[in-house]
């Protein structure tokens, strides 16, 4: 199981632009057989836009691995 936060500064100075961004993250992984596993994976992304409505996303995605 994992956690991370990432933030990345923005650039340019104009309404529209990104200020910054945020990313909060989780996954873990579950193995099935001694042939694979699936790790499940959630983030959290929000953006602040200068002069704009800050935009928020969740990301949500699985993920099967074989092992030969």
């Amino acid at each position: 199981m994992g956690v991370a936060y990432a933030y990345l500064n923005g650039a340019g100075n104009q309404p529209g632009d990104i200020r910054d961004t945020r990313v909060f993250e989780t996954c873990a992984r579950y193995p099935l057989t001694q042939y694979g596993d699936i790790s499940a994976d959630v983030q959290w992304i929000s953006d602040e836009v200068r002069d704009a409505q800050n935009p928020h996303l969740w990301v949500i995605g699985t993920r099967p691995k074989l092992y030969f």
